[in-house]
């Protein structure tokens, strides 16, 4: 068995330099994938650590990335009904997560989602391809207040599916400044 943690919306690497710090020396004993189709600076050297410059979606193919607007700029969206997107897009590879996690079916997966909003796609396709059932530890930013079209009953569905993975957690909104977010 290989310990596996996937990153979907790495950024510049925070959630990697958490998951090291939390890890400390057993860290060398995981295989990260850091999903960031947005090009922003990364700095992580480790060896296993693997940066993907594509997004994790619902099938294969090419999606329209929205990116934020405002002071930060440094994020972006496959959902152009975010608030705070701008009509500005890149076009971005993407690839059918499920069967990138069927790769890892005999692994300990954990898995953290800070997708901004492709979560509400996101994790009914991983339960309805059963990839979610790979997963053994889920870490999910919710974004339903950013998004337009989504309902809460939708909303609470997709949390019901996140909440049935061994170990659930709720991230807080900004994730990458909470020390302990794996915990």
């Amino acid at each position: 068995m290989i310990y596996i943690f996937i990153d979907l919306g790495a950024n510049v690497g925070q959630s990697i330099d958490h998951w090291k710090r939390y890890k400390g020396k057993d860290f060398v004993n995981w295989e990260c994938y850091s999903f960031e189709p947005y090009e922003l600076p990364w700095n992580i050297k480790d060896p296993n650590v693997h940066l993907i410059r594509k997004t994790a979606w619902i099938k294969d193919g090419f999606i329209n990335l929205y990116l934020t607007g405002g002071r930060r700029k440094l994020g972006s969206s496959v959902c152009k009904d975010k608030k705070g997107n701008t009509d500005k897009f890149i076009i971005s590879t993407c690839i059918d997560f499920a069967i990138f996690l069927n790769q890892f079916k005999e692994d300990y997966v954990v898995l953290k989602m800070n997708i901004e909003g492709s979560e509400y796609d996101l994790i009914p396709h991983l339960y309805e391809t059963k990839a979610l059932l790979i997963v053994d530890e889920i870490y999910v930013a919710w974004h339903k207040d950013k998004m337009i079209n989504i309902t809460q009953e939708h909303h609470d569905r997709c949390v019901k599916i996140a909440e049935h993975i061994i170990k659930y957690i709720e991230l807080p909104e900004i994730q990458h400044r909470h020390p302990n977010m794996f915990l």
